[in-house]
C-alpha cells in the first residue's frame, strides 16, 4: 500500500512539538526528526538512528516515508508506526548518553511518548513498552518461520539439483580419464576393448542418450561401473 497521509497534528510532549500523522492505512505514525530533536539528539544520532531503523530486521517494518507539509515546504519525511516506537525508544542504550538532560528527556520518551501521542488522535488503551516486546516477538517468530521455510525450499531445490542436474564439466573430464585409463589397462590384460564400447556400456547401464547427460548423484556409481568394466573377447576368444 502506498502509505498517504490523512491527518495530520503537531503534538506537544514535554515541550516539544512533534509532528504525528494518521496514514491511509488507518495507524498513526511519528516523524522521527522531530522526535530525535525532541529528545535533544544531535544531528549525528538523529543520523545514526536512521541508519539503525533502516537496518534493524523488525523496526523496518514499521517505518515508511510520506511527503508532509513543513516550514520548508512537502518534504519526504521518515515516519514510525507508534506500535514500534516504544521499541525501538527502548533500543536506545541511555548509559552511553552522555548529557543528562539528553538522558532523562529520553526517558520520558520511551515511557510516555506513545500514548500521548496516540491520544492525540483517539481514544485508545496505552500500551506498554513490555506490549511493543512482547508484539515485536511474534513479529520475530514470523520471519523466523519464514526463514526456516525458506531453508527447506533451499534443501528441496539442491535434492532436485542432485537427482536432475547432470554431472559437471570437471566430472566429465573425469570420467574421460577413466575411460582412457581403463581402456589401456584392459588391452595390455589382453582384452579387445575400445572408447566406444565403454562408453556404449556406461550409456545403457544409465539410460542416457549421451555419458554427459548421466546425473551427478550418480558420479561416484559411474566411475565404480566404468572402473569394473569388462568387454566379452579376451585375446581373440569370447568369455
Amino acid at each position: 500500500m502506498n502509505l498517504l497521509p490523512v491527518e495530520q497534528k503537531v503534538v506537544d510532549f514535554n515541550g516539544s512539538e512533534i509532528v504525528t500523522v494518521k496514514a491511509n492505512d488507518n495507524k498513526i505514525y511519528a516523524a522521527v526528526k522531530w522526535i530525535c530533536a525532541g529528545m535533544g539528539l544531535t544531528d549525528g544520532q538523529y543520523q545514526n538512528q536512521t541508519r539503525k531503523l533502516n537496518e534493524d530486521m523488525v523496526l523496518q517494518q514499521g517505518i515508511a516515508k510520506m511527503q508532509l507539509p513543513t516550514n520548508s515546504g512537502i518534504q519526504n519525511i521518515l515516519c514510525i508506526d507508534l506500535d514500534y516506537l516504544p521499541l525501538w525508544l527502548a533500543k536506545i542504550n541511555v548509559s552511553i548518553i552522555e548529557n543528562k538532560d539528553v538522558q532523562t528527556k529520553l526517558v520520558e520518551y520511551q515511557l510516555k511518548a506513545k500514548d500521548t501521542l496516540a491520544q492525540a488522535f483517539m481514544n485508545r488503551q496505552p500500551v506498554t513498552i513490555e506490549d511493543a516486546v512482547i508484539y515485536s516477538m511474534n513479529e520475530l517468530k514470523q520471519i523466523k518461520q519464514w526463514q526456516q521455510k525458506q531453508e527447506q525450499e533451499v534443501i528441496q531445490l539442491k535434492l532436485v539439483v542432485d537427482n536432475e542436474v547432470w554431472i559437471t564439466e570437471h566430472q566429465k573430464q573425469q570420467i574421460k580419464d577413466m575411460v582412457g585409463k581403463r581402456v589401456y589397462g584392459l588391452r595390455n590384460e589382453g582384452y579387445e576393448s575400445s572408447f566406444q564400447a565403454i562408453y556404449g556400456a556406461l550409456k545403457r547401464h544409465f539410460g542416457v542418450a549421451k555419458y554427459d547427460k548421466i546425473p551427478r548423484k550418480e558420479f561416484e556409481t559411474a566411475a565404480k561401473f566404468i572402473n569394473g568394466w569388462y568387454p566379452t573377447v579376451k585375446n581373440g576368444l569370447v568369455i
